[in-house]
């Protein structure tokens, strides 16, 4: 499954809230349902790209 995630986020640099989208596949787990621990670990995932205190505004579920 593909995801295409809104997400925002603090730039410390440019010192604020930036948003962005990213399409996240092959994750670790497939979503039946979004549950909490799911986005949790979706929050992780973007925390692990260097995006600071990210936001989930948004999750599509992608065909294919």
């Amino acid at each position: 499954m593909k995801y295409l995630v809104t997400f925002c986020y603090d730039d410390s640099l440019m010192k604020k809230q930036c948003c962005e989208n990213i399409i996240i596949w092959d994750f670790e787990i497939e979503a039946r349902e979004y549950t909490e621990e799911w986005i949790d670990k979706i929050k992780d995932f973007i925390a692990n790209k260097n995006y600071l205190h990210p936001v989930i505004v948004n999750i599509i579920t992608l065909a294919g």
